[in-house]
């Protein structure tokens, strides 16, 4: 609401709250006994409305009797009703009026030759249609002689409604139409509003395109096809003369464009897909100290889930452009892998390489020198190293631990080892721990182990001239040196 309808608005109400009082001071001093008046009153409306049940075309003649006998009755409210009134009305009509203007626009009216072809906001607009109009003609005429035999329109500023302003393409058709040049009416064919072709109607246009969609659908049922460019199907008037373009020329120009070509269509299919995707499973580690520090052990592997993903993917020209995610459903959900970490702190008599890093744990816990190393000895290889205590200090009874994970595959008795453990490590890599104390051997064949698990004692079982551990390390089924498995590298 515009700021002097407000104004007039507020007045009104102030005006009719002043004539109302007046009004209920008229009514008390002139009409008296409220009853006996509201009474009568009541008595006429249920007559008017009697009448307008039974006899509806006759209510206006009793509505008249009443209001005329009311007036004769009650002359003096009746002139004093007829004297407020009419201002009433006058403000009310005032009001009305502003309300009505305020709700009118500037414009500028558009004559040819006297008459009113439209109105628009502006002589900017003005020449949009104009132009517009030229471009219509030009189809036919070169430019410049479409421009001069387009009659020249006449602004003059106007009020007019909001629905009363006039399109550019409306205008444009008027103007050609009021030109010299014979138009008729024809369907035009834009694409990114440059002007293509000219056809007869639009079904024809639009079966043309329909069947270049149609040919580059999507097999699936939930895609859908649609041109990158915008093309808009314009219908207006065409000079005549002009060579209109039948349905199969237009699809035939359409199939056969070159990417160079101004009027090239691109497609773009939108295709709904649905996909597996890999979800990575959480590891959870569980401190234990039933192992050494640096030892692991997996009690429950890991297990990849999957979700199925559906998402909306955009291809032009066959090649993928973007893909929205629409949802995702999670089918498989992924199993945690349960690790097993060791807590527990080295024996004392464990010994703490140099060089740190090998592979393997040092087998035994007490017993730190090698006293036989990797090497020939008495004609033959001695594949192995002799580990023992240093000093007068006795190997015998010492712990073995696994010097890496692995799998039991020996846990017995032989001639030349004595009570023995070989361990499968996986990847080609087993261990050999013998000369074991006998009765001292803690697993057996098939059992798993984890680094730093104990698997017997420190003995001279076998071919043993005294208390030792003899450790190999056998790689793909060769005997080699155990040193730099143990990071020890001097």
């Amino acid at each position: 609401m515009s700021f002097p309808f407000k104004t007039l608005w507020r007045g009104l109400k102030t005006l009719g709250r002043q004539i109302g009082r007046l009004y209920a001071a008229l009514y008390r001093k002139i009409v008296g006994d409220e009853r006996f008046f509201t009474g009568r009153l009541l008595r006429a409306l249920k007559n008017i409305f009697g009448t307008l049940a039974h006899h509806p075309a006759s209510v206006f003649s009793v509505l008249f009797y009443y209001v005329r006998r009311g007036l004769k009755q009650y002359r003096r409210l009746g002139r004093y009703v007829a004297l407020t009134s009419v201002p009433l009305a006058l403000a009310v009509a005032v009001v009305f009026a502003a309300h009505h203007y305020a709700s009118l626009s500037r414009a500028m009216r558009v004559e040819v030759g006297g008459v009113t072809v439209g109105y628009v906001a502006d002589d900017e607009e003005y020449k949009a249609a104009r132009r517009l109009a030229v471009h219509m003609l030009s189809n036919a005429l070169p430019e410049a002689e479409a421009e001069e035999r387009l009659p020249q329109g006449d602004l003059v500023s106007e009020l007019v409604t909001a629905d009363g302003f006039t399109s550019a393409d409306e205008l444009a058709q008027k103007l050609v139409s009021l030109s010299d040049v014979s138009a008729e009416p024809a369907c035009g064919v834009y694409v990114d509003g440059s002007f293509l072709c000219a056809v007869a109607f639009e079904s024809d246009a639009r079966a043309a395109l329909l069947r270049l969609l149609s040919e580059n659908s999507p097999a699936s049922p939930d895609g859908a096809v649609s041109f990158v460019e915008n093309v808009t199907l314009e219908q207006g008037l065409y000079p005549e003369g002009m060579k209109l373009t039948t349905s199969e020329e237009l699809y035939d120009k359409l199939k056969n464009a070159k990417k160079t070509d101004a009027f090239h269509l691109t497609m773009k299919q939108v295709k709904t897909e649905i996909v597996n995707v890999d979800t990575d499973y959480d590891t959870v580690e569980i401190p234990t100290d039933t192992m050494y520090l640096g030892a692991s052990r997996t009690v429950v592997n890991g297990v990849r889930g999957y979700d199925q993903i559906t998402s909306l993917v955009t291809y032009v020209d066959g090649k993928k452009v973007s893909s929205s995610e629409v949802s995702r459903v999670t089918v498989v959900e992924p199993v945690t892998e349960r690790v097993q970490v060791g807590t527990r702190a080295l024996d004392e008599g464990y010994r703490v390489n140099s060089n740190s890093g090998g592979l393997l744990l040092w087998p035994a816990l007490g017993p730190d020198q090698i006293n036989s190393d990797y090497e020939w000895r008495w004609g033959k290889l001695h594949a192995a190293i002799d580990i023992g205590s240093s000093g007068a200090a006795s190997s015998y009874g010492k712990t073995i631990i696994a010097a890496a994970e692995g799998t039991v595959v020996v846990a017995g008795v032989h001639s030349s080892y004595g009570y023995y453990v070989r361990i499968d490590h996986g990847n080609g890599m087993e261990t050999l721990y013998a000369h074991c104390m006998a009765g001292s051997l803690m697993v057996t064949p098939g059992m798993h182990v984890y680094a730093g698990q104990p698997i017997a004692k420190v003995g001279m079982t076998g071919y043993a001239t005294g208390p030792h551990l003899h450790f190999e390390v056998i790689i793909n089924g060769t005997r080699v040196d155990p040193k730099p498995y143990l990071g020890i590298t001097r």
